[in-house]
């Protein structure tokens, strides 16, 4: 690892408790590099994969690539009028979804299924509630289910990480974007060290693996926003909105 990715990875890893970490270029083939790294740290390998309601990218890649022709599986998951085309018949019923905040959905999954991954947003219209969270954190304990958080559009948004920190929920992995190099391409993966490793083992290709501007601009977003503290400012200023447009809305 060169000295800017070791420095982005000392400062991303600053906050978080899974502190093995790795750094990526792409987003493109994040769902797939998951599912390699997830599944050869089972002692036994599982093709099943659980995806939340609020996966966009899943939603959009994955979903649509798994399905086939149970398009019945996707309401509510995919925008309307899309068709999952083009899928081979071997991938049929190896993503299963799940609906948030309802983890009785997700139990009977875990319990019906040789699940080997949860990959799910923490939140993103509505805060979890009566223990979603930490109910699928025991569950993939218990059942030995590598959990990952994609926090793609979460992250750093309510504090200088994950929002997963806001409900004391550790994942096994979890994915940022853009947002900590201030929009510029950049993406990260962090992970318990078990998991992690894996990748070692594996081939993750990326076509701008010695670009340097991505990493500069988010080792310098991430210090920027410490200093100021820019979740707070965000909070704030999105609070102040809010309260105006919804004052225009009552008059």
């Amino acid at each position: 690892m060169n000295k800017l990715k070791f420095k982005l990875s000392k400062l991303i890893s600053s906050s978080h408790k899974i502190a093995s970490k790795g750094i990526k270029r792409s987003n493109s083939k994040r769902i797939l590099m998951y599912h390699s790294i997830a599944d050869k740290s089972q002692k036994t390998l599982k093709d099943k994969f659980t995806i939340g309601e609020d996966l966009f990218y899943a939603q959009m890649t994955t979903a649509k690539e798994v399905f086939s022709s149970n398009i019945e599986n996707l309401e509510g998951h995919l925008l309307p009028g899309l068709e999952p085309k083009g899928v081979p018949e071997g991938l049929r019923g190896s993503a299963l979804p799940f609906n948030y905040n309802d983890f009785d959905s997700l139990q009977k999954i875990v319990d019906e299924g040789d699940v080997g991954v949860i990959i799910m947003e923490v939140c993103r219209n509505y805060d979890p509630k009566d223990n979603f969270l930490q109910k699928i954190r025991e569950v993939a304990t218990d059942k030995g289910i590598v959990l990952i958080f994609d926090e793609i559009t979460s992250a750093f948004r309510s504090n200088l990480g994950g929002i997963h920190l806001e409900y004391a929920v550790e994942p096994d992995m979890a994915v940022f974007g853009k947002a900590m190099g201030n929009g510029y391409a950049i993406s990260a993966v962090i992970g318990r060290k078990e998991f992690m490793e894996h990748a070692q083992s594996s081939f993750i290709s990326s076509t701008f693996w010695t670009e340097r501007v991505g990493p500069t601009a988010a080792i310098a977003t991430l210090n920027e926003m410490k200093k100021i503290e820019s979740w707070k400012i965000i909070t704030d200023m999105g609070n102040y909105i809010r309260k105006n447009w919804q004052d225009i809305a009552d008059t």
